[in-house]
This record gives C-alpha cells, structure tokens and sequence, in this order.
C-alpha cells in the first residue's frame, strides 16, 4: 500500500545515511590522526633538542670549572637557571604553536571526533555544508542530523519504542514525516512555496 511504500522509501534513506556515516567517519578520522601525530613527533624532537643542547652547556661548564669557589657556584646556578627559563619559554612557545597548528589542521581537515565511553561524536565542516553526525549506542539509540547550504535532514531512531521519526527542510519548501509504529501514528506534511 502507499503508506508501506513511503515507509520503505523513507528507510531506504536513512539506510543510505547509516552507510555514509560508516564511510566517511574513519577516513576523516585517521587523516586526522595522522596530521596530529605528525605535528606531535616534530614537537617532541625540537624539546629533545633543545633538551641535549641545554645539558651540553651544563656539561661544558662543569668540564671548564676546575675550582667550585663562590664565584663560579654562584655563576653556574646563573647560567643554569637562565638556561631552564629560556628552555621553559621555547616549551611554552612551541607548546601554544602546537597547540594552534593542531587547531589549525583540524579545521582544514574539517574533522573533529571525540570519543567517551560508547559516545561518538564526529563533526565534519566544509565550506559548501556543515555534516554532523552523533551516535549512541546504548539505548539502541541513533541520532544523526545533517545540515547543508541547501536544506536541512534529521532523524532519530530508537529500536526500544519502535519509533521512527524523521524530517526534512529546504530552502524551497518543507517536508516533514513522522512514523510511529506502535500508535500507527502516520503524518505527512508538505509545503511548498507556492501554497
């Protein structure tokens, strides 16, 4: 009948986005992870040498100092503690500079994915739509919303209640449904901009 057509078609769709979730979230994922890690090696062998180089001047100075007067305690605790405020600075500076490239990297790659427990959440921009993308899985609860330049589609399932809830809205009219299984609660609604 058509209201079991719709229902299929409607599935049919949100199957298609269940799959272009599963597509797209581990590609943006590892380029990430990649960048990340690339950006974090290099940081740690610049404090790795600016490390050696620190104990080298230490080394060089305690090789040259022959008498441990006063003078040449009080000189080398100088040296040193300059030595540790500079390579203080040059972490703090490289750590902000990381910091921010890695910001910056996440947002050309337009990726950000955060993981808590079974909660994943990947987010997705670009400059023509913003693809976001939120799943839990306790509950048997799935929830995803895409939003475009072009319109707007979000949908909730959740297996518990049977419920099937799913709407849709663009620029040009607005399309909404909602499938409730176990009320047999059926809606439509289409607007158009012509009436």
């Amino acid at each position: 009948n058509l209201r079991g057509n719709f229902t299929n078609q409607i599935n049919e769709f949100h199957n298609e986005k269940i799959n272009a979730l599963e597509t797209i979230a581990p590609t943006a994922t590892s380029k990430l992870s990649s960048q990340l890690n690339k950006i974090q090696t290099e940081f740690q062998s610049l404090l790795s040498e600016q490390h050696v180089s620190v104990t080298k001047e230490i080394s060089n100075f305690l090789g040259t100092a022959s008498l441990p007067t006063d003078s040449v305690i009080e000189t080398f605790l100088s040296g040193v503690h300059s030595a540790a405020e500079n390579l203080g600075k040059e972490i703090t500076s490289n750590a902000y500079n990381f910091e921010r490239e890695a910001t910056s990297v996440g947002e050309l790659l337009g990726v950000k994915v955060t993981t808590v427990s079974d909660h994943v959440l990947t987010l997705v921009t670009g400059p023509a739509q913003d693809f976001a993308s939120e799943v839990t899985s306790k509950g048997g609860e799935f929830a995803t919303k895409v939003t475009s330049e072009g319109g707007e589609f979000a949908t909730k399932v959740t297996s518990e209640g049977g419920e099937f809830a799913t709407k849709v809205t663009s620029e040009g009219g607005e399309f909404a449904t909602k499938v409730t299984s176990e009320g047999g609660e059926f809606a439509t609604k289409v607007t158009s901009e012509g009436g």
